[in-house]
Formats: structure tokens, C-alpha cells, sequence
């Protein structure tokens, strides 16, 4: 090797008083990085196409149709909302699109681990997405037995108008709590 490096006229740098060389001994940086000349590898043969298997969509007669089916707990609407979204070929992200939910609301709202429950927006949201609406139905042998359990109650105790009387004149003090500003007394 070092023949090879006398003939290129390099020569080796002397270093007195140290131990050891720096830069690796003084081998030059270039002849380090030096690629070694390799034959070229031979072509790869070419591999067999697989064949993809077509996917099988499961059978709606394997479950109830959505439209019709009863409801009775929120289990059932998520597994409704849910059947009919696979009905209707709809993935959660189109459904969030389409609803105009966050990003991933749907699978939340869908999963069956209640991430997320419905409320005042994304249930009418999601209703006008798949294509549904409730309808509520009375159920006679709950009623009967509501109505042999039940306390009945005061009419006088029911209230459907407004809550409070329409206000005239002075503010009173108990209609916004106690203690409160009364009307006509200034603070000091």
C-alpha cells in the first residue's frame, strides 16, 4: 500500500512527540470514501401477479332492515345508523364531509364504545345524511303498565306558560336572586 501511495506522490505526514495519528492514521479522506468496483447485479425475475380476491359485501338479509326497525335504547340508533350507512355505502370520513361534523365526529358518534353522544347538532345532521327520521309510536303494554304505576299529578302544579309574569314598572330584587340590585337604589 504504501508503494501504491509513493508512486502518487503522496507522502505520509510525520507526527513527533504523539502516540497516535490523527485522522486514522493517516490514510487519506478520499481513499476512505473510495467505492469498491462491483459487478452489477443481475436483473430480478419477474414476479407472478397476485390476484386480488373480490371483496364480499355481507348480505342485508343477515339483519333487519333499517327502515321499520324498532327502537328502544341508544344502542339500537347507533346500530341503525350504522347498518344504514353500510346500506347506503357511505364511508365515516363522507359522512363527515356531508354533515359538516370535524374531522373523524361520525366514527365517534358510531363506535360502539360511545366515544361521543348525539346531541342537538350532529343528530339531525346525521338523520338528514342517511336518509332517515323518527317517528314515535306508542307501545301499549308499556303504557298500561306506566299508567298502573304512576302517581298522579296536580294540574294545578303544571305550568306551560311563561315563567315569569311580563315586567312593569320596578325590577324586584327575589326575581334575579338574592341579593340583587333593587331598582331605584344606586350603589355607592
Amino acid at each position: 500500500m504504501t508503494d501504491a501511495l509513493a508512486v502518487n506522490g503522496y507522502r505520509e505526514p510525520q507526527y513527533h512527540g504523539r502516540k497516535s495519528k490523527p485522522w486514522g492514521g493517516g490514510i487519506p479522506a478520499n481513499l476512505c470514501r473510495a467505492k469498491v468496483a462491483r459487478e452489477p447485479k443481475p436483473p430480478l425475475a419477474p414476479t407472478a401477479r397476485i390476484e386480488a380476491t373480490p371483496i364480499i359485501q355481507p348480505s342485508i338479509a343477515l339483519r333487519a332492515p333499517v327502515v321499520g326497525r324498532a327502537i328502544t335504547s341508544y344502542d339500537d340508533v347507533i346500530d341503525a345508523f350504522r347498518d344504514r350507512a353500510d346500506d347506503l355505502e357511505i364511508s365515516r370520513g363522507e359522512i363527515d364531509r356531508l354533515t359538516g361534523l370535524a374531522d373523524a365526529h361520525a366514527s365517534m358518534l358510531l363506535t360502539k364504545s360511545c366515544m361521543k353522544v348525539f346531541g342537538p347538532v350532529s343528530l339531525p345532521a346525521m338523520l338528514a345524511v342517511l336518509g332517515l327520521r323518527f317517528r314515535i309510536e306508542e307501545d301499549p303494554e308499556q303504557t298500561e303498565r306506566t299508567l298502573r304505576r304512576r302517581e298522579r299529578r296536580m294540574t294545578t302544579h303544571a305550568h306551560y306558560g311563561h315563567q315569569f309574569p311580563p315586567i312593569s314598572g320596578p325590577v324586584k330584587g327575589w326575581l334575579f336572586g338574592y341579593p340583587a340590585p333593587i331598582a331605584g337604589k344606586r350603589k355607592r
